[in-house]
């Protein structure tokens, strides 16, 4: 669809593990928001991805578990809001200007272990306001939203979106896969949406990542506002003297203006005369090569990709045990080629690094 918000709520089980991966799947699906449960960050955590800006909520103990985070495009026109810090509830959100409105999309996680009743999440869906989407694992089970089961958490959940007019959207599919075969899999990851048409919304599950859940892609047909960004007509570098001299060669003072059109030609010349002449008096900046530059990753790692979804997708119709470590054994060679192609994207920035003006002094700017 053109003009598009491609929003994905996953449960990491722990996000640090699995960054290279995860900045692989963001660069290949194109994701503008991605919801995470489950960080197991602390106030120590330090996570980033190329791109994109990274804002987390740690639980409540500062310890190893449960946390959530939102990742989004760092183009995108939004601004954080606060925290909902709970025990038995976390959640990062941030408002992103639409068309033709602002829209709350909150990371949202909810422990096993706690038991929650329905005004508890009111109080969440509160501080959200009119038009929101919220996503995770909210291990709360209702045949509603395509769960297999209803749960004590998941009633409460239901009275809840019933009282605040949300509407649970999911794929109907089970999301929460476990290798152990006497456990049946059911959907436990889902988005919550208030304010906006459900035609304009629709959920697709992924085969992506490697973890107990899978990611679930939520797409919009109304898209975000994107940044833009000033261009210059000069710089630091520009030779005034030069562009004075070139100017005065441009510009013709010996015009006659006697109708409105004489005077918007005129206009338009002095302002074409301008540009012209600080665009010559101004020296093109070679682009600085930095470590933070886009890794293009080969056909053998998209590969990889291809070859992990099918393993994944064939174990979760056998549930058989080699099949499980096939893809275990996939995942660990996906990671393990990506961090050798960075490694190398790495080493070859720095062999590119040097003192002299060829690459704008960059030795001296990396050193900075």
């Amino acid at each position: 669809m053109a003009n598009t918000l491609r929003i994905v709520t996953w449960n990491a089980n722990g996000l640090i593990q699995h960054k290279l991966e995860l900045e692989n799947f963001l660069q290949q699906e194109k994701i503008d928001v991605i919801l995470i449960s489950e960080t197991h960050f602390t106030n120590k955590s330090v996570f980033n991805l190329r791109g994109y800006r990274v804002y987390s909520t740690e639980h409540p103990s500062n310890k190893a578990r449960g946390g959530t985070a939102i990742i989004i495009r760092a183009s995108i026109q939004y601004f954080e809001l606060p925290r909902f810090t709970r025990d038995y509830f976390q959640a990062t959100s941030v408002s992103i200007a639409m068309g033709w409105c602002r829209l709350t999309v909150s990371a949202a996680y909810c422990p096993p272990r706690y038991k929650i009743d329905y005004q508890q999440f009111v109080s969440y869906f509160n501080t959200l306001g009119s038009h929101y989407i919220a996503g995770g694992d909210f291990n709360s089970k209702h045949t509603f939203w395509g769960s297999r089961l209803i749960s004590p958490k998941g009633r409460q959940l239901m009275q809840a979106i019933n009282l605040t007019n949300t509407v649970p959207i999911s794929t109907g599919k089970p999301t929460y896969w476990l290798s152990d075969r006497a456990r049946k899999p059911d959907l436990l990851d889902f988005f919550l949406t208030k304010g906006f048409p459900s035609q304009q919304m629709i959920a697709t599950e992924l085969l992506d990542l490697s973890s107990d859940h899978l990611p679930v892609m939520l797409t919009i047909a109304s898209g975000p506002i994107y940044s833009t960004y000033e261009t210059n007509l000069t710089s630091k570098r520009t030779d005034w003297e030069m562009f004075r001299s070139k100017l005065d060669e441009l510009i013709n003072l010996r015009i006659r203006l006697h109708t409105p059109a004489d005077v918007e030609e005129a206009v338009t010349n002095f302002i074409n005369s301008v540009c012209t002449a600080a665009k010559e008096a101004t020296p093109v900046t070679n682009t600085r090569i930095t470590a933070t530059n886009t890794v293009s990753y080969p056909r053998e790692v998209r590969e990889l990709v291809a070859e992990k979804r099918r393993a994944r997708h064939k174990w979760q119709i056998n549930r058989n045990p080699q099949d499980k470590a096939t893809f275990n054994y996939l995942c660990r060679k996906l990671r393990s080629k990506i961090k050798e192609i960075n490694n190398n994207a790495f080493q070859s920035y720095l062999e590119s690094l040097s003192p002299t003006e060829a690459t704008d002094y960059s030795l001296w700017k990396a050193t900075k």
